[in-house]
């Protein structure tokens, strides 16, 4: 059970990660 919420936090994470990446690319565009 550890091992898969550690999985899900991780792909929270990446998502999140990837969010902020697209919004800098946007806030960098305008």
């Amino acid at each position: 059970m550890k091992g898969c919420r550690f999985l899900v936090w991780s792909s929270l994470a990446l998502i999140a990660q990837g969010i902020c990446f697209i919004d800098a690319k946007h806030l960098e565009a305008t």
